[in-house]
């Protein structure tokens, strides 16, 4: 895929939240990384102890992971690096568009520098492509030669996924009726 190109993959326009839920390699050279939609949790008293008062500023909502969630697998069969960051201490690449949780980086210092300390090529493995990800506690960075697959998960494995994950519990045997 030439570097110009906008990848065709879209997350639905009403995800504006993500989480990193998994990240690793299933086999050899291979990259998954699984991402679960934030939804706002009920409604909790938001209050900050000073001493012997309490400052009450009302009622926030905590962003969440949970059974609802939308969850998406993105696999790389093959790729040549990749960075997961700290979103709270990563710098914003020139150029780059957070409004788009899932993009193309055309000229972005990661891709330079997988190109100045790796023996990869636009000619060896093929054109090369920086994919990044972004999660609210994560910035993810992949240089690969091919595009990911890229699947949405049934309700049933992302249950199951966001459970052994620990983003959820269930508390008894109706729970998994819900879904």
């Amino acid at each position: 895929m030439a570097r110009d190109e906008v990848h065709p993959f879209r997350f639905p326009a009403d995800i504006r939240n993500l989480y990193a839920v998994e990240i690793g390699e299933p086999f050899p050279k291979c990259l998954r990384v699984t991402v679960a939609e934030g939804v706002p949790g009920a409604e909790e008293p938001l209050e900050i102890p000073l001493g012997d008062k309490t400052l009450d500023l009302g009622t926030a909502q905590p962003i969440e992971a949970g059974p609802s969630s939308r969850v998406y697998r993105f696999e790389w069969d093959h790729y040549v690096a990749y960075a997961v960051r700290n979103e709270s201490y990563a710098a914003a690449e020139m150029g780059e568009d957070e409004r788009d949780l899932f993009r193309i980086e055309p000229n972005s210092p990661f891709a330079d520098y997988v190109r100045a300390t790796t023996v990869a090529s636009d000619k060896d493995p093929g054109p090369l492509t920086h994919w990044a990800l972004d999660t609210l506690n994560h910035k993810i960075a992949v240089v690969s030669d091919t595009p990911p697959e890229i699947t949405q998960l049934d309700p049933n494995e992302r249950v199951e996924l966001l459970v052994q994950s620990g983003w959820i519990e269930l508390g008894g045997e109706d729970d998994e009726d819900e879904f």
